[in-house]
């Protein structure tokens, strides 16, 4: 999945993201944290039809 940000300041760049998948996922949200940020809006819009690639899409949406 092409997760690179064009024509922004962060075009180009490498960007790492920790997912915790906790046991009774997909019932319960992914956990996402890039570096000291935290994702919480996986928790008020969660839906176990979400797979991770939507989440990454959501997450790039957030730019």
């Amino acid at each position: 999945m092409d997760c690179t940000y064009q024509e922004t300041p962060y075009e180009g760049g490498v960007f790492q993201l920790a997912f915790a998948v906790p046991e009774p996922y997909p019932l319960q949200s992914l956990h996402v944290r890039q570096e000291r940020y935290v994702f919480d809006i996986l928790k008020n819009a969660w839906s176990p039809a979400w797979t991770l690639q939507s989440v990454c899409r959501a997450i790039i949406a957030l730019n």
